[in-house]
Formats: C-alpha cells, sequence, structure tokens
C-alpha cells in the first residue's frame, strides 16, 4: 500500500497582512473595529474589571427586557411598535458575544469577533436612532434624560475609537482600559436614563 499524503486544506502566511472580518471593513475604517485579533499575550494581563466589562451589557439589556413599559409611554402615539424589548434581548445578546470575542477567544481567530462586531455595530446605531426620533418629535422623552442617554453615547464611541488607536499601536494597558470604558459607558448611561424615566 502506497504511503498516504496529506494535504493542507489551508494555508497560513505570517507575513500576510491581517485582515479584518468579512464585511466590516466600513467599521474598520472608522476606528470602531481592530484589523486583527491582536496578540495572545495580552490574555495573561487582563484584569477582573475588564474580564466582567462586557457584562454590563447584558444588565443593561436585560432591564430593558424586564421593564420596557417607560420606553413604550413615551414612544406614543407614533413609535409605539417600536421594538424595545427585542432591543433589551439583543443588547443583552451583545454582551455575551462581547465576552467570547473580546476576552475568550482574544488573540485568536474567531467568529465570535465577527459576530460581536455586527451585533455591536447595529445596536450602537439604533440608539442614533432612538435619538434621531427624539429630535425630529416623534418621540417624547424628557430632555434630561435624553441628554445623559446622548452624552454617553458619544463618550462611549470616543473610547472605542481610544481602544483601536491603542490597539494599533500594541499599547496594552490604554486598549484594556478604553475598549472596558466602551463596555461600561454606554450600559451606565442607558441605566441612568432609564432611572429618570421611572414615574416618582
Amino acid at each position: 500500500m502506497p504511503p498516504r499524503v496529506y494535504i493542507p486544506v489551508t494555508v497560513h502566511d505570517e507575513s500576510e497582512r491581517p485582515r479584518s472580518p468579512r464585511g466590516l471593513g466600513a467599521v474598520v475604517r472608522f476606528g470602531l473595529i481592530s484589523e486583527d485579533d491582536g496578540p495572545p499575550e495580552w490574555r495573561e494581563h487582563m484584569r477582573w474589571w475588564y474580564r466582567w466589562s462586557s457584562f454590563a451589557y447584558c444588565i443593561a439589556g436585560g432591564l430593558l427586557v424586564v421593564r420596557p413599559v417607560p420606553m413604550y409611554r413615551h414612544a406614543r402615539p407614533c413609535c409605539f411598535l417600536f421594538p424595545f424589548r427585542s432591543m433589551g434581548a439583543l443588547i443583552f445578546l451583545n454582551g455575551l458575544l462581547s465576552y467570547m470575542a473580546d476576552t475568550h477567544t482574544f488573540g485568536r481567530p474567531s467568529a465570535w469577533r465577527a459576530a460581536d462586531s455586527y451585533v455591536a455595530t447595529f445596536n450602537t446605531l439604533l440608539q442614533f436612532v432612538l435619538v434621531l426620533l427624539q429630535l425630529l418629535g416623534p418621540m417624547s422623552f424628557p430632555r434630561d434624560m435624553v441628554t445623559v442617554f446622548t452624552a454617553s453615547l458619544l463618550i462611549a464611541i470616543g473610547c472605542k475609537r481610544r481602544a483601536v488607536a491603542a490597539f494599533k499601536r500594541r499599547d496594552r494597558d490604554a486598549y484594556l482600559v478604553w475598549h472596558a470604558l466602551w463596555h461600561v459607558v454606554l450600559p451606565a448611561g442607558g441605566a441612568v436614563a432609564g432611572q429618570l424615566l421611572l414615574e416618582p
């Protein structure tokens, strides 16, 4: 019997420039996602606050799933069909995907990273849609609530851009801080804004 010859299905070239997940080129260009998976050795330096920061989305999303009524109240009469509860479930899911992509499989090629990026991008765009609907008039949220939420949204985007910039220059400590803030600032702002909607 002739000896078996195994032919590799894929060839990994270390010199090849890392590529972003397919379909995310525009997000990469805007500085909202890094182009590669990162140095695996960074996993050893991840503090507890970074590892757990992803679950801030689970808390914010869970609160919206459990108590969406104040949101619906201020969405009447034009936008009462806006899927606030589904949005909360998607934000909750984003927390799980974020943990898998940013902590559990960090530094390794993973489908979790692409899934997290798609869902996070969609969720962030949804938040801008809410702000736009408020500015155009169909929704009637209190001004203080909108101010807190919009500020947290813009600050979170700034944190994300700084995290990507730190990642590109391989500044590990700065990346971990800014990326953890990206995970926490918007959910925290959403939670505070939600409290401002509660009736006295």
